[in-house]
């Protein structure tokens, strides 16, 4: 691959990442009885299409279930790339479970959705899911499974 678009689309998918992250707000995780049912429904419908599509090599180009900047972000070759870092660090994907919602305290309307994914290594593993105001993909990332939201 060349380094030059393997380091843009390292770029673009870190710039995702620091956007999500970078904000300052508090969360407050949300009692079951006031999740969107609808909302998560669909939230881990986006990330079983994800996680599968990267699995099997048939990556999903994002439409009209993600923000413009996820569609650009979260591209097919940026999602083959993801893939083989997470395969190298936690095996292959074989199924994800809802764990948990949380919301920010500061009035904006994103949900952040965790799901605890089962991969071949014996290591929880987050795959979090943040879907804006408008039931849009606006976050999506995999990392080690810590209690806290961090």
């Amino acid at each position: 691959m060349n380094f030059t678009i393997a380091s843009k689309n390292a770029t673009i998918l870190l710039l995702i990442l620091v956007l999500l992250a970078g904000c300052d707000s508090q969360y407050s995780k949300l009692d079951e009885a006031d999740v969107s049912q609808e909302q998560k429904s669909l939230a881990e419908d986006i990330a079983v299409k994800l996680m599968t599509g990267m699995k099997t090599g048939d990556y999903h180009q994002l439409g009209s279930e993600a923000t413009r900047m996820m569609q650009r972000g979260l591209t097919p070759e940026v999602q083959e790339e993801a893939y083989e870092s997470i395969y190298g660090q936690f095996g292959d994907f074989i199924s994800l479970k809802y764990a948990e919602t949380w919301k920010p305290t500061d009035g904006s309307y994103s949900v952040i959705y965790r799901f605890i994914g089962d991969f071949e290594s014996d290591k929880p593993i987050e795959i979090r899911v943040v879907m804006d105001g408008n039931n849009k993909l606006s976050g999506f990332w995999i990392k080690p499974w810590k209690k806290k939201l961090g």
